[in-house]
């Protein structure tokens, strides 16, 4: 029997799988956060190698047979779940601070979709001359000031378009979608490949029986 659940183990998503009544440790699951990796992620064509390395496989083992517990799990790690969970169940982020920082189409992002800058990323922005944090026209974030130099007409102020750019946009809280499906995916993995991988398991059970 094959099966996902929801399990929480302090914050960890967890996709176990019973592998039977049998004394064999499970062979299946390492084909599940392979797949997860690289075909689940929620930003499936760049996800930070932070992200892959949130999902770890705990094989079963010979010992939990006898305790009626034969399964293995794929889970994630509690750093990464604190974001992850979001999109795996959706739901209401709120700020652990005053606001949450969401950038803009304005602002440049790095190759995994996200602000440059590490940690500090906010302490960077701001410490650009044409930036400042503020509020305008009600809209709280940080702002990118027009450039200045000298107009055709001998004059001093800005060049091409003139106004304020919204980069960050500060909002007290964020609303998500389910959009990474870590049980469907891990399912369906293991559907695919338990019957070639147990094949393998017992016959490598036989070679090995004295």
């Amino acid at each position: 029997m094959v099966w996902g659940r929801l399990a929480q183990l302090g914050e960890r998503h967890v996709y176990t799988v019973d592998v039977g009544s049998s004394s064999l440790s499970s062979p299946t699951t390492p084909f599940s956060p392979r797949v997860l990796r690289v075909s689940g992620s929620p930003n499936r064509d760049r996800p930070t190698p932070f992200t892959i390395k949130g999902v770890k496989w705990q094989g079963a083992k010979k010992a939990d047979y006898k305790l009626g517990k034969l399964h293995s799990r794929v889970y994630v790690m509690d750093k990464q779940a604190q974001y992850l969970s979001y999109q795996i169940e959706g739901g209401t982020r709120t700020p652990k601070g005053t606001a949450i920082a969401v950038p803009t189409s304005n602002l440049k992002l790095n190759k995994y979709g996200n602000m440059i800058g590490g940690r500090n990323r906010i302490q960077r922005l701001l410490k650009k001359k044409n930036t400042f944090q503020g509020t305008i026209n009600g809209v709280a974030g940080i702002w990118q000031r027009p450039k200045q130099g000298k107009r055709s007409g001998g004059g001093f102020g800005t060049t091409g378009p003139s106004g304020l750019k919204l980069l960050v946009a500060y909002v007290s809280s964020v609303t998500h979608q389910p959009r990474f499906d870590f049980y469907g995916i891990g399912e369906r993995s293991v559907r695919k490949n338990i019957s070639i991988e147990m094949d393998k398991a017992v016959a490598r059970a036989l070679r090995s029986a004295k």
